[in-house]
């Protein structure tokens, strides 16, 4: 799902936790990756999500998006900059009010995967 209200990608906070801020990504939602894969990945993420978390200074609504200015979006920030590090994109599911699936294509470095709902 892209999370438009994420725009730490767009503003100093990706320049603060990660070496490539063009490559952020605004995601939440239903991600999809194999398990070999989130087994490489979950300690970056992890490291971002707490990094971030850490980070009071720039927990303002004008640069997180965090309506609670509270860091409670941390691991999706973690996520988009852990991803970024490695310029690894999984698949990301946007669902559709008539129950129907797509996925995102730009994504670099994912496996065929084949689904329904």
């Amino acid at each position: 799902m892209h999370a438009s209200y994420l725009i730490g990608c767009d503003n100093e906070l990706a320049k603060l936790h990660t070496s490539h801020p063009e490559a952020c990504d605004k995601v939440g939602g239903v991600i999809i990756m194999h398990i070999d894969d989130l087994r490489k990945f979950a300690m970056l993420w992890l490291h971002k999500t707490e990094e971030v978390r850490a980070d009071r200074a720039h927990y303002a609504r004008n640069i997180t998006g965090d309506i609670y200015e509270s860091g409670w979006i941390s691991e999706m920030y973690g996520y988009s900059f852990g991803a970024a590090e490695v310029f690894c994109f999984y698949i990301h599911i946007f669902m559709h009010t008539r129950r129907t699936c797509s996925y995102d294509c730009r994504c670099r470095n994912v496996r065929d995967i084949a689904f329904s709902v």
